[in-house]
């Protein structure tokens, strides 16, 4: 699927900001627009008005990220549930099968993928899951012998399987938010598209004067809503699940067009960007042994930006077993 890309660097709330200014400007001066072209009405007001409060109703970048952020805490349960179903199997294991073939045995049931998996390395947990779900039924009649693995446990085990690739599926494409992102920056580029035109329109009326035309400059109106300068952006980084802060993170914020600002993380795991100019940043974090983190964060005037961003471990690495055959 391909992405939108933003046709400005406004944040969302300059944006609307400007384009509620513009579209009041436009609608006390009229006239010479519509002397200009008669496709200004009252009703083109309107609809401008309207694309405007379409686009403000939709859920912005960190809204889409909170759901898949809810999703990722409700799949956590769901792969111990799989993991601590691993453990088990090892135990019956353990009683079905000599000392000499145990090492084997665990290998086929996925024991490889624990560890992985335990980190929350979500493909680790479903090979871990595919490969103990076949093993149970390859060797069925060996592990319950002498009462071993309990008649139940089969049931027991593919539910909690089902579950999680059902959790992970919720997950994955909550993850996806590339349609949801898609619609807001459709939304808020027609909406900056409406005010540009009025303001490039503005530039060709005869008989305005210079004081009329500020009112459809745009980057007087962006410097009057959000002067340079005016704003900061403080993040504190932490470990997932761990929830420690990490000293000594690499944090680089960069508009587009403009120089790049770098700072490192301090004990506390705080970056603070203080005197930036309100734009929309991509914001990029790296740390030893933790991996990378980038997403987009508007920074507005005024409004103390502030993020807690949590960083996974880098899996170790998996190797992958052929199970013997049976």
């Amino acid at each position: 699927m391909s992405t939108t890309k933003p046709n400005n660097k406004l944040t969302q709330r300059t944006l609307y900001a400007i384009g509620d200014i513009i579209f009041t400007n436009l609608s006390n001066n009229l006239s010479p627009f519509a002397e200009y072209k008669s496709k200004y009405i009252p009703g083109l007001v309107i609809t401008y008005r309207g694309r405007r409060t379409s686009a403000m109703g939709l859920p912005n970048s960190e809204e889409l990220s909170s759901i898949y952020e809810l999703y990722r805490v409700h799949l956590i349960p769901l792969k111990d549930f799989c993991c601590k179903d691993s453990q088990k199997l090892k135990g019956y294991i353990d009683d079905a099968f000599t000392k000499a073939e145990r090492a084997a045995m665990y290998k086929a049931a996925g024991g490889n993928y624990y560890k992985a998996a335990s980190n929350e390395n979500w493909e680790s947990v479903t090979e871990m899951n595919n490969m103990k779900k076949r093993f149970i039924t390859n060797n069925l009649a060996a592990l319950m012998l002498h009462d071993n693995m309990p008649a139940g446990f089969q049931t027991q085990e593919s539910g909690n399987d089902d579950d999680f690739a059902t959790g992970l599926g919720l997950f994955m494409d909550s993850k996806q938010t590339g349609t949801g992102k898609n619609l807001k920056l459709d939304a808020n580029n027609l909406s900056y598209e409406d005010i540009s035109s009025i303001a490039s329109d503005a530039l060709k009326l005869e008989g305005v004067d210079n004081e009329f035309l500020k009112l459809f400059d745009l980057t007087a109106l962006q410097n009057s809503v959000s002067p340079k300068g005016s704003a900061s952006l403080k993040l504190i980084i932490k470990l997932a699940i761990a929830f420690t802060f990490i000293e000594g993170a690499i944090v680089t914020i960069q508009a587009e067009g403009e120089p790049a600002i770098t700072l490192i993380a301090d004990a506390n795991g705080m970056v603070h960007f203080i005197n930036v100019d309100p734009l929309n940043y991509t914001v990029t974090i790296t740390a030893t042994g933790k991996i990378p983190v980038t997403f987009k964060k508007d920074v507005d005037t005024g409004t103390n930006a502030h993020k807690d961003v949590l960083m996974e471990l880098v899996p170790p690495p998996v190797v992958a077993v052929v199970p013997p055959a049976v």
